[in-house]
């Protein structure tokens, strides 16, 4: 049998995602079902949400042309977990009883369930932000923010969050919104899952948790090594290069994005963060980005 190649739109799901939310008029929906968190080798976060983006894309671009507009927009990849007595209970396959509760959402962005004029913006979005062309210089998720701020009709501000995994409504989800779900994944289901910060200033060194899953991203998967094998090592020097790099640094890697994005999306409409302290306001501030 043909092993599913994650993540898997999901079409009709998508046009019947009104159930699951507060009814809504002029919703685009894309879900995706992005398997099982355990059975499932080598996830990593970042290439579902590339994947995905490639089906979002040329939809939000087609939109942006013809000036269409809607209400609700909410892209969202589903993911099963199991709980840690599930993983002691489980044949040698990884297979297990898929209950209600084992379900959780990435929501890489969306509109608030109950506010059309708030637009949540995931810093998961921020991690890959390669381009080879002027139209998007920072790639697409980035531009896909932008296209999706000029068709929401209601907008009045974006809101920049943490990437983790949501119970959406009473859609299950056991996992806590926080960073144990990641040491979680990491450590009991052994794949490279981590929730990325918006660099706002400059960091005191380099994250190894965001070199170890970049690595994973661009070398190990496209040599087909496994993430066990020499990590260290390559951590080690990436980590090396990392700081050198941070050296010439006066901010954090992604304030340029912010201003980007700030001189990109209407004026009028307000950006809010989840959480920040007082050096990141006083440089958002600064830029006058907040």
């Amino acid at each position: 049998m043909k092993k599913n190649q994650y993540p898997v739109y999901q079409e009709e799901i998508s046009k019947l995602m009104h159930s699951y939310l507060p009814p809504k008029k002029e919703t685009v929906t894309f879900f995706f079902n992005g398997g099982d968190l355990w059975s499932r080798n080598d996830v990593i976060k970042l290439n579902d949400i590339e994947d995905s983006i490639k089906i979002i894309y040329p939809y939000l671009d087609k939109a942006t042309k013809s000036k269409k507009k809607f209400e609700h927009f909410f892209w969202a990849i589903d993911y099963s977990v199991p709980e840690l007595e599930q993983l002691k209970g489980a044949n040698e396959k990884r297979e297990y009883k898929i209950n209600r509760i084992n379900y959780h959402c990435l929501v890489p962005l969306c509109t608030d369930e109950n506010d059309s004029s708030k637009l949540n913006v995931s810093s998961d979005l921020f991690v890959s932000k390669e381009s080879s062309n002027l139209r998007d210089p920072y790639g697409k998720q980035i531009e896909s923010v932008i296209m999706v701020t000029k068709l929401l009709k209601n907008l009045k501000e974006v809101n920049f969050k943490k990437g983790f995994l949501y119970n959406v409504g009473n859609y299950g989800g056991w996992l806590k919104s926080n960073s144990s779900q990641s040491y979680y994944i990491r450590e009991k289901l052994k794949n490279a899952w981590a929730d990325f910060k918006i660099d706002i200033k400059k960091p005191k060194k380099f994250s190894e948790l965001k070199i170890f899953c970049a690595l994973l991203q661009k070398e190990m998967m496209k040599k087909g090594i496994n993430h066990n094998l020499d990590t260290k090592k390559s951590i080690r020097h990436a980590i090396k290069k990392g700081e050198s790099y941070l050296k010439s640094k006066v901010y954090g890697e992604d304030l340029e994005v912010l201003i980007y994005l700030r001189n990109e999306i209407n004026p009028k409409i307000k950006f809010t963060f989840a959480r920040l302290d007082k050096a990141e306001r006083k440089i958002l501030k600064k830029f006058s980005i907040i």
